[in-house]
């Protein structure tokens, strides 16, 4: 076994019989948020962590962790809880990067819009099958948002539970029909997901992880690196391999991403190689100048033999 990886598992190990008794500690929780682009992933976040809500669309680069503290009653036991909430973007072709953020979750919430029916399609196509190529076990909560928009709905609530059921091994309610705009429901399944995790009481084999890093790797590694949004999606998850703190990484691209002006849907060769010159910039201040210009000249290799999108 490799020694970095060994170190990680003696860490892992560590943590894992130093965690005691949960009841009265601030249990850390990481959970994701999943779905097609524009179903209100972000909306329903900072409606839930901060009450607001921007009738506007905001395209998510990479992901974005906000968290949340709360106290919950569980079976009659007090717990402070500290949610670490991702959201993560919904565009389908940038598998590798979701694969990537779903390691180490404890509970991931599944949104559909309520207005596209493709997008409750989508979570029994794609997000579940790309969920369970990294994670098993985990509880699960279905949202069909946008619920203020009843008068153009192109499915159910009962729809939405047929997908709920059949990947739910627990008979439990983990499915809801929300809006971000009106607040509705929104804080009932974001603590519906809580109680789920607490009542699990899943104390993870310190291995897991490795195992999980290891399968998003795999992602990476069958990834398609043909297409300028492949070359992208292979730019950012490289990029935050190659920091700790994966939410500083994250910060620090999507402050590139704007600066270079590139949509995260639609990415020219430009663009693409501006973004490269600005995280090189930024490599350089934490790695060494010659292998910053290994990773730049493989980014800008990629880029430019890469087809243009159709």
């Amino acid at each position: 076994m490799p020694i970095c990886v060994l170190e990680s598992v003696l860490i892992k190990l560590e943590e894992y019989f130093d965690r005691g008794e949960l009841i009265g500690k601030l249990v850390k929780k990481k959970i994701v948020l999943l779905g097609d682009s524009s179903v209100g992933k972000t909306s329903l976040i900072r409606r839930y962590v901060i009450e607001e809500f921007h009738d506007h669309y905001i395209e998510t680069i990479g992901t974005k962790v906000s968290r949340k503290d709360l106290e919950l009653d569980v079976e009659q036991q007090e717990f402070s809880l500290n949610l670490q909430i991702w959201d993560v973007l919904g565009q389908k072709a940038y598998s590798a990067v979701q694969s990537r953020a779903l390691v180490g979750m404890d509970g991931a919430i599944l949104v559909a819009d309520l207005t596209r029916s493709e997008t409750l399609e989508s979570i029994d196509a794609y997000w579940i099958p790309a969920l369970k190529r990294v994670v098993t076990d985990v509880p699960l909560v279905f949202l069909a948002n946008k619920n203020d928009l009843t008068d153009q709905a192109q499915f159910t609530k009962d729809d939405l539970e047929k997908v709920s059921v059949k990947n739910n091994e627990e008979d439990v309610e983990n499915y809801y029909l929300t809006s971000a705009k009106t607040g509705e429901n929104v804080e009932n399944a974001f603590l519906a997901l809580s109680k789920m995790i607490l009542l699990a009481r899943n104390v993870k084999d310190p291995s897991t992880e490795i195992f999980e890093e290891l399968m998003a790797d795999s992602v990476l590694m069958e990834r398609d690196k043909t297409s300028l949004i492949g070359v992208t999606d292979t730019i950012i998850t490289d990029f935050c391999i190659g920091f700790e703190d994966k939410d500083k990484a994250m910060n620090i691209l999507r402050d590139q991403f704007l600066r270079a002006g590139i949509e995260i849907s639609s990415p020219t060769k430009t663009g693409l190689e501006m973004v490269i010159e600005y995280l090189a910039e930024e490599e350089l201040k934490i790695k060494s100048e010659e292998e910053v210009r290994q990773r730049k000249e493989k980014w800008l290799r990629l880029a430019r033999d890469a087809k243009e999108e159709e």
